[in-house]
């Protein structure tokens, strides 16, 4: 009977652990909705809230459900991206890492500021920096 009841107790702290590793080393994403634009506009003219929907080019949205949408523009290309975003630090700062294709690879990245007002988007050899917007 004893044999059983350590049995029990050491699966008991293993599937702990393991679910304290997992939530641990999962990325991190905004608590409430967090937009950002090219431009320091107020937020009324680049997002609409209460239809979710994005009015302006050069606009990255962050929702706190871990899903992002972005409407940016770099030279002559428009690009209209959404998908799924979590945060990690990867050694060089702190970066959201996105899924834009739905199959759970990141294919696209931003860094985001200490203080979370500014992130920035490389393409084609340049940085753009988008500010958050209130």
């Amino acid at each position: 009977m004893r044999v059983v009841n350590t049995y029990k107790l050491h699966l008991i702290i293993l599937i702990a652990v393991f679910v304290i590793v997992t939530l641990a080393c999962g990325g991190r994403v905004f608590t409430e909705l967090h937009v950002y634009s090219a431009t320091p506009n107020p937020i009324e003219q680049v997002y609409n809230p209460s239809t979710d929907e994005i009015l302006a080019e050069n606009v990255w949205v962050f929702r706190p459900d871990g899903s992002f949408e972005a409407v940016v523009k770099h030279g002559n290309q428009q690009y209209l991206l959404s998908g799924d975003y979590e945060g990690d630090s990867d050694g060089r700062g702190f970066f959201f890492f996105l899924d834009t294709t739905g199959d759970g690879k990141f294919d696209e990245e931003v860094l985001l500021s200490d203080d979370d007002s500014y992130i920035e988007w490389q393409r084609e050899g340049q940085t753009i920096r988008y500010v958050l917007v209130k």
